[in-house]
């Protein structure tokens, strides 16, 4: 099986991802039992370099710091595939949520991984509001090494 870790699994078994992966990390303790959990900040992650196949990242980067340091982390531990989910700027989740320090448009993501040099694929997720309009949701990148 391959390595591959889902960085801010979650404090609940509700998240389908922390069932697929080798090792769940997050920085709080979780509510329920999670196997092979590590508590750990994203920015600071306690693995060895290119340790992972694949690493899974869901609605995280909104509530840290500095989301361009934790996006270097994954690719440093990971020499695989990583998936990374946010909420779109305009997304009526992206200002629901108090915790939320970040919003992200499709540009941010074009610039950073730019500079980085990551070969990548951006997508960004509508919702059909109205007939004429689809509100943008959510923007999911999968970053290839």
């Amino acid at each position: 099986m391959e390595k591959s870790v889902d960085i801010g699994c979650g404090g609940s078994d509700r998240y389908l991802w922390q069932k697929r992966a080798s090792v769940n990390v997050d920085i709080s303790k979780p509510i329920t039992k999670i196997p092979n959990f590590i508590l750990a900040d994203a920015h600071f992650l306690p693995f060895r370099g290119n340790f992972f196949k694949m690493a899974y990242c869901s609605h995280v980067l909104e509530h840290c710091d500095s989301p361009q340091n934790v996006i270097k982390e994954l690719l440093r531990i990971c020499n695989g595939k990583i998936i990374i989910r946010v909420p779109h700027r305009l997304s009526p989740n992206a200002r629901k949520d108090k915790s939320h320090k970040w919003s992200f448009r499709y540009t941010w993501f074009s610039r950073v991984l730019g500079m980085l040099g990551c070969r990548y694929d951006l997508t960004v997720k509508y919702k059909k509001l109205l007939w004429f309009f689809d509100l943008p949701i959510e923007i999911v990148v999968v970053i290839r090494k």
